[in-house]
């Protein structure tokens, strides 16, 4: 199809760039009509919430948030230990201080938990990879045959993580 290349790299920056598709029909180069059309043909809409709510992506935004409030917090120790003589001010920094200890402390649980929820097990490894493999069988035996090996070293590597 004539427009083959427009749709994949519109996939592209819809799912993985979260640009809107009003945004990529005019970079693209199609009418607001076909990229409607192409979103709600190829689900495009659940696989950017899919890969919005990724595991990887929750944990780097968590680490991000727990990053941003560690460097807020030594800058304000820096600010109570170097330039603060005025005891209003020393009390206010110690107060956020302790804020944003409770925070870190909210976020670093709320990390662990969505670390642990994200972990996928051993077996639902091994029944998408067969499910990969049966597909890839009926599609292209020999690179099929080619996967098998892969898959399963990919397999043993794993179980020998656990």
């Amino acid at each position: 199809m004539a427009k083959d290349k427009e749709r994949d790299l519109a996939q592209i920056l819809y799912v993985d760039q979260g640009l809107t598709a009003k945004e990529i029909a005019v970079k693209v180069g199609v009418s607001e009509n076909t990229m409607t059309a192409w979103v709600n043909n190829g689900n495009w809409k659940d696989l950017r919430t899919a890969k919005l709510s990724a595991t990887k992506v929750q944990v780097d935004n968590l680490k991000s948030i727990i990053n941003d409030l560690a460097t807020e917090r030594l800058n304000l120790y820096q600010e109570l230990n170097e330039r603060t003589t005025n005891e209003e001010r020393a009390s206010q920094i110690r107060e956020r201080m302790a804020k944003i200890d409770d925070s870190v402390s909210k976020w670093n649980k709320t990390l662990e938990s969505v670390n642990k929820e994200g972990k996928i097990s051993l077996k639902d490894t091994i029944i998408v990879v067969e499910d990969i493999l049966k597909e890839m069988s009926a599609i292209d035996h020999n690179l099929y045959l080619r996967l098998v090996d892969f898959f399963q070293a990919y397999i043993n590597n794993l179980a020998a993580k656990k």
